[in-house]
């Protein structure tokens, strides 16, 4: 899936990446300005809540551990992990929802089939 969202400075080139991606087949969602930026900062809190995470995980085992014979463990916030994931698709499948039922023909298809692809992540 491909999505695509700009501010005011690059609306000529969002246009030509679409034409692009529209002439080879491609299925993109055309995210528009606000929720482009509010999906991109809750990935960047994302990546940062992982980055945390992981660095944590290195001295004190939250996510997973090996013990001593090389097996594995879960550790006690491993769900952190994946909790934010199905946010981020729930958040996806609904604005791609949205944007479907507003457009009409090939943009509807393409809204619908991203719409399909988040709710079956």
């Amino acid at each position: 899936m491909i999505a695509i969202g700009c501010d005011h400075a690059a609306i000529t080139l969002k246009k030509a990446i679409m034409a692009h991606l529209d002439e080879q087949g491609i299925a993109y969602i055309n995210l528009g300005k606000s929720p482009a930026r509010l999906l991109s900062w809750f990935g960047y809190g994302l990546l940062a809540l992982y980055i945390a995470l992981l660095a944590g995980n290195l001295f004190y085992g939250c996510l997973f551990r090996f013990d001593g014979q090389g097996n594995y463990g879960e550790g006690p916030l491993r769900h952190l992990i994946f909790s934010p994931l199905v946010v981020l698709n729930v958040l996806m499948a609904v604005f791609a929802f949205v944007k479907a039922r507003g457009s009409r023909g090939r943009t509807r298809r393409r809204n619908t089939v991203v719409f399909l692809f988040c709710l079956t992540m």
